[in-house]
């Protein structure tokens, strides 16, 4: 039995794992990998007591190739009395991975930029507006004095949100 999850951390990763054994007490193996921002290079995988590299690593080829990252797939292997050999473990685990990963809901996430914005409460109504203009998201919002927001720029319009937002007197920008 195989399964793709999405995760964002090393700890949520080492959770998943966990519940997984809990699930499955009897089986003799939870082999697994998992990939964290591909570009950074955060891939780990495991071999849970099969032989060194043919659990694991098959795994983590799969996700490699599969373009995907933020994920952990986790192979459950019971004993079935039949031993497969390092190439029969490899070739399992490999297609067992590749099958999670076909089965999987591809979650889509796009790029943002992060901006805090600062203006007096006049201008509330305008940056709302922009806000929905350019389906920013709203990480906080501080009023004091004056309001203070934390948005989330998706990357293909932050150009020209950046500078609409520009344009507007009495507002300042803090690139975070």
């Amino acid at each position: 039995m195989a399964w793709a999850l999405p995760v964002k951390s090393e700890a949520e990763v080492k959770q998943q794992l966990t519940d997984f054994r809990n699930q499955h007490p009897d089986a003799v193996h939870v082999c697994y990998a998992y990939l964290l921002k591909k570009d950074t290079g955060e891939g780990r995988s495991g071999d849970d007591g099969e032989p060194s590299g043919t659990a694991g690593k098959p795994i983590l080829n799969q996700i490699l190739s599969s373009g995907f990252e933020d994920v952990l797939v986790a192979v459950v292997r019971y004993y079935g009395g039949i031993k497969l050999g390092t190439g029969g473990l490899i070739q399992a685990y490999k297609t067992s991975a590749k099958d999670a990963l076909l089965a999987a809901e591809t979650i889509t996430v796009e790029l943002q930029e992060t901006l805090t914005v600062i203006f007096p409460f006049t201008l509330e109504g305008k940056i709302n507006s922009l806000v929905k203009k350019y389906k920013m998201e709203i990480g906080s919002r501080e009023f004091t004095h004056q309001c203070q927001w934390k948005l989330f720029i998706p990357l293909s319009v932050f150009k020209e949100a950046n500078e609409e937002l520009n344009s507007i007197h009495g507002l300042e920008m803090i690139t975070t």
